[in-house]
């Protein structure tokens, strides 16, 4: 055990005993915020949060002789900024499938009547997105010929999302309001790519009208209706 005094010697040379009394440091409430936070990183903001802290933490630990934790405060703040990353990542994608849902068949049937084929076929997947010019054309002009210009798209309900061959997909329903009339359409929409795994997307793998006077039509084109005239 070790003597808790402390002989010293005053400017004349004189001796006296001082009693030493040991400083116990304490525990960085801030710094074990920081890791508890940064753990937790499926909570949103909770990683921008344990960032914040765990620099402030490190600040506050370094050099300080009451306090501790400047380890779990680098921890808290490395976790942190991983998960912040991710999160904005996630949030960047999810944001992607959403705006795409919502205004993404509308950007679509503008792409198709005003004649942009190279931005329409790039919002489908697979067979739809190599369509011909010709094919992509048909489509366009029965729209027109039907329908008259597009005014405006109203998103009316989805349907569960549904793991298949290509990824997680699912269908959303629509009005579609033109100069002439309003049709309801539904959309087979593929927002996250079997190929590409934790990717989302937003794609389009079908798009079909349901006019019950002149016959449902539907991108990409059903080869036994390609192959015939629209009424």
């Amino acid at each position: 055990m070790s003597n808790p005094n402390e002989f010293v010697s005053d400017e004349f040379g004189r001796s006296r005993s001082v009693r030493v009394q040991s400083t116990k440091r304490s525990l960085s409430i801030m710094a074990l915020a920081s890791f508890v936070l940064g753990i937790l990183f499926f909570i949103p903001l909770f990683p921008m949060v344990a960032c914040v802290l765990g620099f402030l933490a490190m600040q506050r630990t370094k050099d300080s002789i009451a306090l501790k934790g400047r380890s779990l405060a680098m921890a808290g703040l490395c976790f942190g900024l991983v998960s912040s990353v991710l999160q904005v990542f996630a949030g960047v994608q999810a944001y992607r499938v959403y705006d795409f849902a919502t205004n993404g068949p509308e950007r679509v049937i503008t792409y198709a009547l005003a004649g942009n084929t190279d931005d329409f076929r790039s919002a489908f997947i697979n067979d739809a997105g190599m369509a011909s010019d010709q094919s992509i054309a048909r489509f366009s002009d029965t729209l027109r010929r039907r329908y008259g210009g597009l005014q405006s798209v109203t998103l009316q309900d989805t349907q569960d999302i549904v793991q298949t061959d290509r990824g997680a997909s699912f269908i959303a329903n629509y009005e579609f309001t033109f100069n002439d009339r309003t049709v309801p359409a539904s959309v087979h929409m593929l927002i996250a790519d079997g190929a590409l795994p934790g990717v989302l997307s937003g794609k389009i793998e079908r798009i079909e009208f349901s006019d019950e006077e002149q016959g449902s039509l539907e991108f990409p084109i059903p080869l036994s209706v390609a192959t015939g005239s629209d009424s």
